[in-house]
């Protein structure tokens, strides 16, 4: 089997784009920042920008998307209520689209999501909370933000424990259990993304958050800008982009943390040709992912993939063989924190020794 056979190619997209934002809605996926529906409006700079599927009650014949960031001063807050642009009947049940499928201000007030010198370049965003009404922005450097959209403001502003490191165009996904985001009064979350692993957890009630080191696939640690997408427990990556000393280096291979059992496995088979800043986004009944745009390094990409998850279930010689070998590099890491750690205890107890004396003596 090749790599072609575990992705089928569909009809190109009207326009090459890298990076960008889509969102899926029953059968559709919408790609926002292009103009087939309705275009941003002009003061609207989308280039850092975000765009997420809020909590909607209202009406259950669409969706309402938030998109807001830009960079520095350019920052943009719209909101768009969607109605399938293919479902005539969904359109005339409301009322035509003179207050849907276009870009509105969030708020009657002016609301601006992201502070005027916040580099939102790169930046992820989830929405969770008990109510789905916290807005969860991780971006440049490190900065972790809680934005509540009901009080619209600003209630926790932190800096994520990764030491030096700092992150970009990184995969920020939920935490779900049996395909369920765990999203409610405590929030669980995933960073991974340039060289820097992490599990968060933020309770709502004490509006504190949580961190812990979780450890990233070896060969995957160096890159960013990959597609991702979180569907059935797992996340898949899907290609990627890392600098390094005189070169670039651009990925085409596929990877897979299952979350409830803190496992990883990169695949035998991999993409057609290597990307990144390409975007991943699953089917709604989970059954594919879809892998939309990109560059290669030298162009941007019109393509459009999907592949079937169920291809992906089975191990095979080779990745087994990878398994084995990735346990054996874990083991070794593991041994040499743990000698790291005992040599430092003893360099305090040396220290303390050493100072006592001078104490003593003195």
């Amino acid at each position: 089997m090749d790599a072609e056979s575990r992705f089928q190619t569909l009809a190109s997209l009207y326009v090459s784009f890298s990076p960008s934002q889509c969102v899926v809605y029953k059968n559709e996926i919408l790609i926002c920042g292009y103009k087939r529906i309705c275009s941003y409006p002009n003061s609207a700079k989308i280039n850092g920008h975000y765009v997420v599927k809020l909590l909607n009650t209202n009406n259950a014949n669409g969706i309402t998307l938030l998109s807001f960031g830009g960079l520095q001063k350019n920052k943009h807050t719209l909101r768009m209520h969607y109605v399938s642009a293919w479902d005539e009947e969904d359109e005339a049940e409301n009322g035509g689209t003179k207050y849907f499928n276009q870009w509105l201000p969030f708020s009657n007030l002016p609301i601006f999501i992201g502070k005027k010198f916040d580099n939102y370049a790169g930046m992820r965003a989830l929405i969770g909370g008990s109510n789905k009404n916290l807005l969860f922005i991780t971006y440049p450097p490190k900065q972790i933000d809680v934005f509540d959209l009901n009080k619209v403001q600003y209630i926790n502003e932190s800096i994520l424990a990764i030491g030096k490191n700092s992150i970009q165009y990184h995969c920020f996904v939920a935490k779900t259990e049996h395909g369920i985001p765990m999203m409610n009064k405590k929030n669980e979350m995933i960073l991974i993304g340039n060289e820097i692993g992490l599990s968060i957890e933020y309770d709502e009630d004490s509006n504190n958050f949580q961190f812990w080191e979780l450890r990233v696939y070896i060969t995957l640690r160096p890159f960013n800008s990959y597609a991702c997408v979180c569907v059935n427990d797992s996340i898949y990556f899907f290609g990627g982009h890392t600098d390094y000393d005189g070169g670039t280096s651009i990925s085409n291979a596929v990877y897979k943390y299952s979350i409830q059992e803190n496992e990883w496995l990169k695949f035998e088979h991999t993409l057609p040709t290597p990307l990144f800043g390409c975007i991943a986004i699953s089917s709604e009944d989970c059954t594919f992912v879809h892998i939309l745009g990109g560059t290669d390094g030298m162009k941007g990409m019109a393509t459009h993939m999907r592949t079937k998850l169920d291809m992906w279930t089975k191990k095979t010689t080779v990745e087994r063989q990878w398994i084995i070998k990735e346990e054996e590099k874990k083991r070794i890491e593991e041994t040499k924190f743990e000698i790291a750690g005992i040599e430092h205890d003893l360099q305090m107890e040396k220290l303390t020794v050493e100072f006592f004396y001078f104490y003593f003596l003195f």
